[in-house]
C-alpha cells in the first residue's frame, strides 16, 4: 500500500427485536395505525421498519409524544423494507417538528392536500436525511412550503421532490433552509416557483454548510433564491455552481476532514470554537476517474441488525453509511481513527469490521496501521467502481 504525501491525520403486534442499543420495530404490513403506534414507541437508537404497502397516515407523524422513552428526543431510522421506494408509500403524511437526528431511508412520502403547513418542517438543532426517498407534495396554495427548515440540518441522497401541480398556481418554494446547512446529493427538485430559498446570514461556511452535487432542478422559476441577509437576496445559484467535489478526477490522493453531514453544526449563536462533528476517517483514492462527492454520516440506529455472535457498541452506534457520486476506477483504502472507534465499545478490545451492500453482511479484512504517532483501524473499500455501503464495527 502506498502512502500518498498528502496524507493527513483527523486527530404492532409483530415482535420487538432487540439488539444492544436498539429496538427494531417492525410494522404490521399496511396498517397504519400500527405504524402511527410503532413511531410513537420508538426511543433514540431504535429503528421503525415498514414493509411493502399503502399506509394513509392523514397527520404529523412527529405529533405523538412518548412518555416511555427516558430521553424525549428521537435519534431512530425510518425504513421502508422493500426493494425501492415506490412500493411502500405513505400517504398524506407529515414530519414535523420529530426534534432528532432522523434518517429515512427507501419510502414514498405524499403529503396531503388539506393543510397549508410544510410537508417537514424543524427547528431543533438536530438533523434529518431522507435517502432513497420519492417526495410527493401536491399543494396548489402559492405560499406553502414544501420543506420549511429552521434550526437544523438537512440532506437529500438520491432523493426526489416534486410538486405535480407546477407553478405558478402551485406551491411557491420547495425548501426554505435558514438552518444549519443543505446537503443534496444525486437528488432532483421539481415543480415549484423556487425550488431552494437559502439564507446565507450570520456565519455560514460554503465548504461545509452547502453540498449540492449531481442534484437537478427541473420545471422551477427560480432554481436558486439566495440571501446574503434576510433582505438582501438574488435569484442565483453562482454560490452553489462555485463549489467544488471533494473527491476530484486523479490518482493517488487522501480526502480528509469528512463532516457528519447528519450532525455538522457550524451555526450556533455564540458560533462554536470548534464546528463539527468530523467523522473519524480518511480515504486514500488510487485513482478516480469521475469527480464527484464523497459523504460519510454514523447511522442514529443498528440497522440491519449485527451479524450472527457479534455485539454492537455500548456507546454509541459504530455503523458509518457511504455514498458518493465519484466514479473510482481503483481501490479506495479506509482509515479509519482507532481511539475513536475503541471509545464506544466499553470493556471490550476485540473489533470485527464488516461491510453491508444493502442485502448482507460481509467481513472486511482489516488491520491496525500506525501512521504519525495514531493507530487506524484499516481495509479496503469492497467496490472500486462506487463509493456506497454500511460499514459496521462490532465486538464479539
Amino acid at each position: 500500500m502506498i502512502i500518498s504525501p498528502a496524507f493527513k491525520l483527523l486527530s404492532s403486534l409483530l415482535p420487538i427485536i432487540h439488539v444492544t442499543n436498539a429496538a427494531i420495530l417492525s410494522v404490521s404490513p399496511g396498517d397504519a395505525s400500527d405504524l402511527k403506534s410503532k413511531f410513537s414507541a420508538a426511543c433514540n437508537g431504535d429503528v421503525v421498519l415498514i414493509p411493502p404497502g399503502v399506509y394513509s397516515i392523514d397527520e404529523n407523524l412527529c405529533s405523538y409524544q412518548v412518555s416511555s422513552c427516558t430521553n424525549p428526543s428521537k435519534d431512530i431510522i425510518l425504513r421502508g423494507n422493500s426493494s425501492d421506494a415506490t412500493k411502500t408509500k405513505l400517504v398524506g403524511v407529515s414530519l414535523r417538528y420529530c426534534e432528532g437526528y432522523i434518517v429515512i431511508d427507501n419510502l414514498s412520502l405524499n403529503s396531503g392536500t388539506c393543510e397549508n403547513g410544510a410537508f417537514l418542517e424543524d427547528d431543533s438543532d438536530k438533523g434529518i436525511i431522507l435517502r432513497n426517498c420519492i417526495v410527493n407534495t401536491p399543494y396548489k396554495d402559492a405560499g406553502t412550503v414544501s420543506i420549511d427548515i429552521m434550526s437544523q440540518r438537512i440532506g437529500f441522497i438520491n432523493t426526489v421532490i416534486q410538486n405535480p401541480f407546477l407553478y405558478p398556481d402551485s406551491q411557491k418554494n420547495g425548501l426554505v433552509e435558514e438552518g444549519k446547512g443543505l446537503v443534496m446529493i444525486n437528488s432532483k427538485m421539481t415543480g415549484f416557483k423556487t425550488a431552494l430559498d437559502l439564507k446565507f446570514h450570520g456565519s455560514k461556511n460554503l465548504t461545509t454548510d452547502y453540498k449540492v452535487f449531481g442534484t437537478r432542478f427541473s420545471s422551477n422559476g427560480v432554481n436558486c433564491h439566495i440571501c446574503t441577509d434576510f433582505e438582501v437576496c438574488s435569484n442565483s445559484c453562482n454560490k452553489l455552481t462555485s463549489l467544488l467535489p471533494n473527491t476530484p478526477a486523479k490518482q493517488k490522493f487522501t480526502v480528509t476532514n469528512f463532516i457528519d453531514i447528519l450532525r455538522f453544526d457550524s451555526f450556533s449563536n455564540p458560533p462554536l470554537v470548534i464546528p463539527g462533528p468530523f467523522v473519524p476517517v480518511q480515504i486514500y483514492f488510487s485513482a478516480v476517474k469521475t469527480a464527484g462527492e464523497t459523504t460519510v454520516y454514523r447511522l442514529p440506529s443498528a440497522y440491519p441488525s449485527p451479524p450472527l455472535g457479534l455485539k454492537t457498541a455500548a456507546g454509541a452506534v459504530q455503523y458509518y453509511q457511504f455514498d458518493s457520486t465519484a466514479a473510482l476506477s481503483g481501490a479506495a483504502t479506509v482509515y479509519f481513527e482507532k481511539s475513536a472507534i475503541d471509545a464506544e465499545f466499553i470493556g471490550s478490545t476485540t473489533r470485527k469490521v464488516y461491510f453491508h451492500n444493502g442485502v448482507t453482511w460481509a467481513v472486511l479484512s482489516t488491520s491496525v496501521v500506525n501512521l504519525i504517532g495514531k493507530n487506524f483501524y484499516r481495509f479496503t473499500f469492497p467496490s472500486t467502481v462506487l463509493l456506497s455501503g454500511l460499514v459496521g464495527f462490532f465486538s464479539t
